[in-house]
């Protein structure tokens, strides 16, 4: 028997039976393979072996199988990364400066080299150089604040019982910030040529109600109004009045109960009626003023503050025109003290109020009150909300109801301290009181 020597592993081959039949040697009978096959198979191996690579690569068979019809080789890959890094991107922003001049700001980004250029052009496109306080047009707006004010007294451009407003503009975009203020008269619809006197004027109380806005009425704003369908025209109510009495007293009826009193004298209802509604009730405002000495002592708490150091005066307000006489009472509701000075440290102060005279402490001296006066009883309205403007300050009362009784058709007042204050030298104070005659 011959045996063949091969570089592969020996294979065991058997039949259908199990039975082992050697690869590698047989008597050439039909229970062993033919020395034909033994070759046939070498061969084959040996094919498969020539046709493996010599070494893996990444411990993998490394395969070079051709590309798919239309895919994209390695050459057409380059060319499209170095085409995206080539890329230049480019954006624009409008700025300014503090001239007022507008530029152009172009950002040029290159992908492939990982730069970013600023350049400024104008509108026309032609390189610029801004100036200082270059920044995005953006920021350019501005805000405005509106505040109200009620006319005291009479001054250019208002008289007393206008409204004011006063418009501030409020620019941040210059290196420094600036305000700039409007003042209008909306009861005249005019623009005034300078900002009234502080003690003119006083904040507004807007919530009293509707205000009278002179030649602003409701034709100038809506133009002529049209009455709905239905309404009563003034034919008709002129009617109506035609068909009432002329005058109040008693009246004849036919078969029915008078609706009219006996006299006209009964329809007023006098200061001791306790009818809440009654038409007697009159709303008062009392206003004075005074210019303290011209120094900044320091005031202690319990001082007065008056007019001179040596030969005060007493502030006083006439409420006759109001319904105010001798036994009358009235009831405050809020106080109001105004400086003319925007003060660092606010003062709170007391507002003493007497239905009658009294006399008037040395102002920077402890408030003195004499016993008569004090057993009349009076009020005394503090003011300790404190608020500070650009020209001027005040401290204002909570609101309240402090009852008194009036001696004459006048009520008089003092201002005293209640807290350390340092005055301005000659600093004006207005006093402004509030409330109803009863």
């Amino acid at each position: 028997m011959t045996y063949q020597e091969t570089p592969y592993q020996k294979t065991n081959i058997v039949d259908a039976s199990g039975n082992v039949i050697n690869s590698f040697g047989g008597g050439g009978s039909s229970s062993d393979a033919s020395a034909a096959k033994q070759q046939s198979q070498i061969d084959l191996e040996t094919q498969i072996r020539d046709r493996l690579p010599n070494a893996l690569v990444s411990g993998r068979l490394p395969v070079d199988a051709p590309l798919a019809n239309g895919a994209a080789t390695d050459i057409t890959l380059q060319q499209v990364r170095d085409a995206i890094k080539a890329q230049i991107d480019i954006a624009s922003t409008i700025w300014t400066d503090n001239s007022g001049s507008f530029y152009v700001r172009r950002d040029i980004v290159n992908e492939g080299l990982g730069t970013i250029a600023v350049i400024f052009t104008d509108p026309s496109g032609s390189a610029a150089i801004p100036g200082s306080g270059l920044r995005p047009l953006a920021t350019t707006d501005k805000d405005t604040l509106t505040d109200f004010y009620d006319v005291l007294a009479n001054g250019t451009g208002y008289s007393v019982g206008d409204l004011l407003s006063r418009v501030a503009i409020l620019d941040i975009n210059s290196s420094t910030p600036s305000v700039a203020a409007i003042w209008l008269n909306l009861s005249l619809g005019t623009i005034l040529s300078s900002a009234p006197t502080n003690y003119n004027i006083e904040r507004a109380n807007e919530n009293i109600g509707a205000r009278q806005l002179g030649t602003w009425n409701l034709n100038n704003i809506f133009g002529t109004i049209t009455l709905p369908t239905g309404a009563a025209t003034d034919l008709v109510l002129g009617a109506v009045r035609d068909r009432l009495p002329s005058t109040l007293g008693a009246k004849a009826a036919a078969n029915s109960l008078s609706i009219a009193p006996a006299t006209d004298a009964a329809f007023v209802l006098g200061p001791s009626s306790s009818f809440i509604g009654r038409s007697g009730i009159r709303a008062f405002r009392a206003v004075a003023n005074f210019t303290r000495p011209a120094d900044t002592t320091q005031y202690t708490v319990n001082d007065a503050i008056t007019n001179s150091t040596s030969a005060p005066t007493i502030l006083t307000a006439d409420l006759s025109s109001f319904g105010g006489t001798a036994g009358t009472f009235i009831c405050f509701t809020n106080a109001r003290v105004i400086s003319d000075i925007a003060q660092t440290v606010l003062p709170f102060i007391n507002v003493v109020i007497f239905g009658s005279t009294f006399t008037v402490t040395n102002d920077n001296s402890q408030l003195s009150i004499a016993d008569a006066t004090a057993q009349l009883g009076g009020q005394i309205i503090p003011c300790y909300n404190t608020y500070n403007f650009a020209a001027n300050s005040r401290c204002v009362s909570d609101p309240g109801q402090w009852l008194m009784q009036l001696a004459s058709t006048s009520i008089f007042f003092t201002l005293q301290a209640a807290n350390a204050y340092i005055p301005g030298s000659g600093e004006r104070f207005d006093v402004i009181l509030e409330g109803f005659v009863l």
